[in-house]
């Protein structure tokens, strides 16, 4: 059998004997090599911060049916996907923030597929860019350049 050496110099030799309950290797190992063992790790305090989480606003009513997908691009844009075969993308309304953020609809491609839109996903490294993905077995790339005749996104 091969020799194992340690950064302390202690030199034993390992021999297969027999197979061991783990119980009692356990022990063998906490009484020969403590420092194997890990300690069960300390109880900490609770912290004085709380999560809470607050419904701050619902989008209704834009979608005739099911939505499977829902993602919300670093520019603040809402894109969904549905059964109804629409995208529709959202913006944040600074018109009225009275009790909390409420959004705008600012577009919504009705037709985007011919079957159900299961996915909508941003491009994280072109923001103009949206994917979406459908049941007819198709994914398309949508940009997204202008709003209203003004330039919707800075490059």
């Amino acid at each position: 059998m091969g020799e194992l050496h340690s950064e302390t110099t202690i030199r034993f030799e390992l021999h297969f004997v027999r197979v061991v309950d783990i119980p009692y290797l356990v022990d063998f190992l906490a009484l020969f090599f403590p420092m194997l063992i890990q300690r069960a790790p300390e109880r900490r305090q609770p912290s004085p911060f709380v999560l809470v989480r607050k419904h701050v606003c619902t989008l209704s009513g834009y979608h005739d049916r099911t939505i499977f997908s829902v993602h919300w691009s670093r520019e603040g844009i809402i894109a969904s996907g549905a059964a109804d075969d629409a995208i529709c993308l959202f913006v944040e309304n600074n018109d009225n923030e009275v009790d909390g953020p409420t959004f705008k609809l600012l577009l919504k491609k009705e037709k985007a597929h011919e079957m159900d839109v299961n996915s909508v996903q941003w491009n994280s490294g072109d923001r103009k860019l949206l994917a979406s993905a459908s049941d007819d077995g198709t994914v398309k790339i949508w940009e997204l350049v202008r709003l209203f005749g003004q330039k919707l996104l800075q490059t």
